[in-house]
């Protein structure tokens, strides 16, 4: 053999542009069915119930916003979700959009850290020209990995990528710094992205010391002497630290649910703790099943014990003990293990999390670890074939993500899959009744979802309130629905919602209004700047005719509150329709509504009503009628009125027709649809009679209606 066949192949870098494209061409086809998903679970306080996303110019409010909304304490979360609605409201793609975005930028910067990790002189040796390889493979894997949709999928979590990216751009430009000619630059860089990592999500706060963990590990050899060469940057990396417990002290961290034990004491979380990291390492492995939400299981809470955790806590105490001998002999694999405790101490050993002890988010940043350390022990075991196998690892990630993307399609989906995976759930069971809620089909299993949550947690009040409103759907079932709204004020006397609530069902049972009046002013006393406490109060009062003056003042006092609450300008333009010199203004406040709300059929009918009471406006409204029967074929008051415009349109009566039928059809007894449609008939050669039978079917129905009589009336005389 000669020895032009014995030498190795020279190795050629690839150009610097091919490990960011070859990330996000697999992040497009990892998450490019995602971008559709919906607002869900904490989206809906996050990004639509958070006032202080609205104005962009008004900054003081955008970074601090208020406490009752988790991005309380974290601004540049909050801002990120300012510009999201600035540039396009609540439309979900531009947030998924940027969600992706912070992803990919996450695993470029991942594996540059790992590059310039393998490139350290210490490394060098061992690794080669190989470094490069195995941190794309690291980054591309994780970068599809399953479990990682929890958090880019799930728009809230984009906290956990915001904090990811902070927490590898400090890290790498820690790395850049020590081995670059202007140093001080990328030292201060470290300290400015490591800032803003703490004002994003508080586990931030182990950075610092991984920093040090990773001088000591790669590059100073001991800390001593990485306490020596740099110990400026250590200083100032500890002053994010102040930074950060200003945040937190100043947004009242505990009304997040934050360091907050509820259900838990300082034991039974570490016992919890011990069966929830093990779980993490085998999803790494093995992303199956993945879950949304991962509540407290009270039955194992009250089940907890030593021996039971005893087996997963031996296997964490072995893995901790790996670790750290790895770490004593200066070790890569060490690093990367501690990586991964580490990030994950705050809120596995330190701080208890009294909503969900476990989420697949959390472990987010702490999957790069061990997908790095897996890689390494592939490279070890395969040596070159490690390429191949883990280009089909990448594929199998990449169609499992995707698949896992598809329950995020619709509330319903993603709830339906989580009690499937999670039948003790009760939050979830609940979730997936409010995301059942507002179509009829969905009632009977809506109310057995609030049911079966109610059987796991019969003290949950958001339970009991659902179940409630699910109930006032159902006549017969009303007197169920009021003990369920009382249940839920002996949990929280103090609920304006609940109090409201109750009153509304209440003025709806005869006999019982001046309970219901009792119950809206105590949702008052509790919230008297609630603009839907006000409406809901004016909407008891408006049902005597005597209070309407009442009623009216307390849909203005609404108004006043929230100018733009399309409910409250419609229930005042029909009282203000009714009243006689007021019909302008009634207009007005229809006109507004429809602004608000340029897809609601009601408006639409009601301005059409509003409009035709004037002689000018008859071609106004029969347009709004029209586009009100577009939106809803079945609004069959609007289909009636439109049809009654179309008989006085010249060669439109067969139209007209055709909507009248499918009226009376609907409903048999709609006396206006029956008279309509026979005046329609008489004009239609060849169907007199039936005309004829269809008025005298109005006049049987409504007998004081005095229209139908008098055409048949003058019809009689005709024929005589």
């Amino acid at each position: 053999m000669s020895p032009a066949e014995t030498s190795p192949r020279p190795h050629v870098d690839p150009p610097r542009w091919v490990a960011p494209l070859v990330l996000a061409a697999a992040a497009i086809v990892g998450y490019g069915n995602s971008l559709s998903g919906p607002l869900v679970l904490d989206d809906l306080v996050n990004v639509a119930g958070n006032p202080s996303l609205r104005n962009l110019a008004d900054w003081p409010a955008v970074l601090w916003p208020p406490a009752s909304v988790p991005t309380a304490g974290r601004p540049v979360l909050n801002l990120s979700f300012a510009l999201n609605f600035a540039f396009g409201g609540l439309a979900v793609r531009g947030y998924h959009l940027v969600n992706l975005a912070i992803h990919l930028v996450a695993a470029i910067v991942a594996f540059l850290l790992l590059r310039q990790t393998f490139a350290l002189p210490r490394w060098r040796e061992r690794y080669g020209e190989r470094g490069g390889r195995l941190a794309l493979v690291t980054a591309l894997l994780w970068t599809v990995h399953p479990l990682a949709t929890g958090a880019v999928t799930y728009i809230s979590q984009r906290a956990e990528m915001l904090m990811a990216l902070c927490y590898l751009a400090t890290l790498y430009s820690f790395v850049r710094g020590t081995t670059s000619d202007r140093p001080r630059v990328w030292h201060g860089l470290v300290v400015v992205v490591c800032a803003l990592g703490m004002a994003t999500k508080e586990v931030m706060v182990t950075a610092p010391a991984m920093v040090m963990l990773y001088d000591r590990t790669f590059i100073a050899g001991s800390f001593a002497e990485a306490w020596r060469r740099r110990r400026g940057v250590y200083v100032a990396l500890g002053m994010t630290w102040l930074l950060l417990a200003g945040l937190m002290i100043g947004s009242h961290v505990r009304d997040r649910g934050i360091a907050d034990a509820g259900s838990y004491n300082a034991w039974t979380y570490a016992l919890t703790e011990c069966g929830v990291i093990p779980e993490y390492l085998k999803l790494a492995v093995w992303p199956q099943p993945l879950v949304f939400d991962y509540e407290i299981d009270r039955a194992a809470l009250a089940n907890l014990s030593v021996a039971g955790a005893l087996l997963p806590a031996t296997f964490i105490a072995v893995l901790s003990a790996a670790t750290i001998i790895g770490l004593s002999r200066g070790h890569a694999l060490g690093f990367f293990s501690a990586w991964f405790f580490v990030i994950l101490a705050p809120t596995s050993s330190v701080v208890a999390i009294t909503f969900q002890p476990m989420a697949e988010s959390r472990v987010y940043l702490p999957l790069l670890g061990v997908l790095a350390l897996g890689v390494v022990t592939l490279h070890r075991l395969l040596g070159r074939r490690m390429l191949a196998a883990a280009i089909g690892l990448a594929l199998a990630f990449t169609i499992a993500a995707r698949a896992r993307n598809t329950a995020y399609a619709s509330e319903v989906r993603l709830w339906a899959d989580t009690v499937a995976k999670r039948p003790q759930n009760a939050r979830a069971h609940n979730a997936y009744g409010m995301a059942l809620a507002g179509k009829a089909e969905n009632l009977r299993e809506e109310t057995a979802q609030f049911e079966t949550a109610l059987r796991l947690r019969p003290d949950y009040p958001d339970a009991h309130n659902n179940l409630a409103n699910a109930l006032v759907r159902v006549p017969e079932r009303w007197a169920e629905a009021v003990e369920h709204y009382r249940a839920v004020l002996r949990h929280e006397p103090g609920s304006a919602r609940t109090h409201s609530n109750l009153g509304n069902l209440l003025s709806l049972m005869p006999g019982r209004l001046d309970e219901a009046l009792a119950e809206h002013r105590e949702a008052l006393r509790f919230a008297p700047d609630s603009a839907v406490v006000h409406f809901n109060y004016g909407l008891a009062l408006s049902r005597t005719p005597e209070a309407a003056e009442a009623a009216m003042g307390e849909y203005e006092r609404a108004l006043a509150i929230q100018p733009d609450y399309a409910e409250v300008h419609n229930a005042l333009g029909l009282i203000l329709a009714v009243r006689p010199g007021r019909e302008e203004e009634a207009i007005r406040h229809f006109r507004e509504a429809l602004r608000l709300r340029p897809d609601s059929d009601v408006l639409h009918f009601n301005l059409a009503a509003a409009l035709s009471q004037r002689p000018d406006s008859a071609g106004d409204a029969a347009a709004h009628y029209e586009r009100a029967v577009r939106l809803n074929p079945q609004n069959w008051a609007a289909r009636t009125q439109h049809a009654a415009a179309l008989l006085k349109s010249p060669g439109r009566e067969s139209e007209a027709i055709e909507h009248l039928i499918a009226v009376v059809r609907a409903e048999p007894r709609n006396a206006q649809a029956h008279y309509a449609l026979g005046v329609g008939l008489m004009r239609t050669r060849g169907r007199e009679t039936e005309g004829m039978a269809q008025i005298e079917l109005a006049a049987q129905l409504a007998p004081n209606w005095e229209e139908p009589r008098a055409v048949l009336a003058a019809i009689t005389r005709q024929k005589k």
